[in-house]
């Protein structure tokens, strides 16, 4: 699971953030980033970046590893505070407060902006579900111009699409939560007065509910798009009024999808089936997507040509399915994570609510749009600027026959070296006789043909 401590955001200053900048960067073209190319791309004195990445390695930000040369990876804390750096930068969110639910790819975090409104800060988690496919998974997708997409990439597509589709809806008066911002894979939203319609026990009027499900289902296809996950656990009814509210979109696609009809289905058969186990109510109203779904509008082809292309949703359904047991790996290098029930998609909030967390006094940086620029303000404009798109790693993995090699080297090297200091030792204490001698000179013959 990963921690997201924002009271560490106070001791968190520019040089720390142009350094996770400067590694977000460098891990575009590396699986683990060399030091000096940080350096470089951070642009600070001799040995600043250094002494940065060692601080922050022991709070588990970043993970050093040394095995084949001296190179720092991301985790998904660090990933976390550069997106929120930006919204406290933009003047979005100036306090995020307790987790008020976590889903199998989701954090759900309480928020507040300036006007103390409260807001909900989703963070996409891509990747923890399945921890033991991750050298399977880690040989990463090739679309286009990028030459492979970590996990990283991977929830940033999942956040960009949630927003996506969630702002074109919000636009189209459906009922969801009002998007407010969006950077890497974290999206801010409104926050819904109400309850998960899978944690109510009694409902005024189910029929009324059940059928404003199929009304929102059929409008949506009639607009081109088809939910795909649309079951209890992604719908919230309010407290006043009991209406309902559709959360949850990375699974949303077009109704000209192959599986668009068994996708349409599959969700229908979901509020049937949730009515009849939880109400014990049957209804034979069954919409179909020939028969009640008539084309009315084309969102779909409108968000594919706006901010979440075609490309990006091959990408996006390319990766996800070569894992058929899960997401992979989170990026998290130490203490994986099994896979989460379905009963756990969204918890019930803590009886201890811890209190909103100030996050706007160190902030000073200034910061670009994530979809758009490359860089960012925090470094001078006479070298290079500051990163604000995910780090896309390129490289291959790790060959486990090169690594074995030259381990194979490095211990025949060592027992040379030892044998030598060995015979050293007798020659000058006249202690080997011309057997021991014939023979040491043999096995360092031997090693040294292994060698070469």
């Amino acid at each position: 699971m990963v921690k997201l401590n924002v009271a560490m955001l106070q001791f968190l200053e520019d040089d720390d953030f142009r350094v996770l900048a400067a590694l977000e960067m460098a891990i575009r073209n590396h699986e683990l980033a060399p030091l000096p190319l940080i350096e470089r791309i951070a642009n600070l004195p001799r040995g600043g970046a250094g002494n940065r990445l060692r601080e922050m390695l022991r709070y588990k930000l970043i993970h050093h590893d040394r095995q084949l040369y001296d190179g720092y990876a991301m985790k998904y804390a660090a990933y976390d505070y550069l997106a929120l750096h930006v919204f406290t930068k933009r003047g979005v969110l100036t306090g995020v407060g307790a987790m008020v639910g976590m889903g199998k790819e989701s954090d759900v975090y309480a928020g507040c902006d300036a006007d103390q409104n409260d807001l909900i800060v989703k963070f996409e988690r891509l990747g923890r579900c399945s921890f033991r496919s991750v050298a399977r998974n880690r040989a990463y997708t090739k679309s286009g111009q990028r030459g492979g997409a970590s996990w990283f990439y991977l929830s940033r597509l999942a956040a960009t699409k949630e927003f996506a589709y969630m702002q074109a809806l919000y636009e189209e008066g459906f009922p969801v939560p009002k998007p407010i911002d969006h950077n890497r894979h974290v999206i801010v939203m409104e926050r819904i007065k109400g309850r998960l319609l899978a944690h109510i026990d009694e409902l005024k009027n189910p029929s009324k509910t059940f059928h404003q499900c199929m009304d929102v289902l059929v409008r949506l296809a009639q607009n081109g798009l088809i939910h795909g996950d649309f079951n209890e656990f992604n719908l919230m009814i309010t407290d006043a009024g009991e209406d309902l509210v559709m959360i949850d979109f990375p699974q949303m696609v077009s109704t000209s999808h192959p599986n668009g009809a068994d996708l349409f289905e599959r969700d229908v058969k979901c509020v049937h089936t949730f009515f009849q186990r939880k109400f014990k109510l049957s209804f034979e109203y069954w919409p179909t997507l020939s028969a009640d779904a008539h084309r009315t509008g084309y969102l779909d082809a409108r968000i594919a040509k706006g901010k979440f292309t075609e490309a990006q949703q091959r990408d996006l359904e390319k990766m996800t399915a070569e894992n058929p047991e899960g997401n992979g790996d989170s990026g998290e290098e130490e203490g994986g994570e099994g896979a989460v029930n379905e009963e756990d998609l969204t918890r019930p909030p803590p009886r201890h609510v811890d209190p909103i967390v100030p996050i706007h006094e160190v902030q000073k940086m200034e910061c670009g749009e994530s979809e758009t620029t490359s860089a960012a303000a925090s470094v001078p404009t006479s070298t290079v600027n500051r990163p604000s798109v995910i780090a896309v790693p390129t490289s291959t993995m790790i060959d486990a026959r090169r690594v074995r090699e030259k381990l194979q080297r490095e211990a025949n090297k060592k027992s040379l070296n030892e044998l030598k200091q060995r015979t050293m030792h007798r020659n000058q204490f006249k202690t080997k006789d011309k057997r021991q001698a014939k023979n040491e000179m043999k096995q360092m013959r031997e090693i040294n043909e292994e060698m070469n």
